[in-house]
């Protein structure tokens, strides 16, 4: 400050001033503490990724044995599904019969796919389609 100038605005420059060079001495700080930590993530990156990728084997080994179980649940459900026809088909005759005889009707078969069965089948099938038989990655 030299005379003559305002002494209020000079001292507020100066705290600027004395403010920024903090600032930018905690920037650095940062930026070098952001620098080490990133090296840090660097050196695990491997075992990390090394750790992930020997989970793979195991998933492909799961979601092969999945998609057998799908398969063959989806069969059951299919053979099933022609059952519950066999056996309405072999019920008309036995059914029509005991109303003329006005004999009880016994019956103890399914009279047809029930929802959740076909809402399974569904979601079998669109399952397999997606992850049927090639290898993911």
């Amino acid at each position: 400050y030299e005379g003559g100038g305002n002494p209020s605005a000079y001292t507020e420059s100066v705290l600027v001033e004395n403010e920024l060079k903090i600032l930018r001495e905690e920037l650095e700080k940062k930026r070098a503490e952001a620098e080490e930590l990133k090296q840090e993530l660097s050196r695990k990156l491997p075992e990390l990724e090394k750790e992930y990728l020997s989970k793979r084997p195991e998933q492909e080994r799961l979601l092969k044995e999945v998609r057998e179980k799908a398969k063959e649940l989806l069969e059951l459900i299919e053979k099933l599904s022609r059952n519950i026809d066999e056996a309405e088909s072999a019920f008309m005759p036995y059914s029509n019969i005991c109303n003329q005889l006005r004999v009880v009707v016994k019956s103890y078969h399914l009279r047809d796919l029930p929802n959740s069965l076909k809402e399974a089948q569904r979601r079998l099938r669109l399952f397999l389609e997606t992850y049927g038989g090639r290898e993911h990655g």
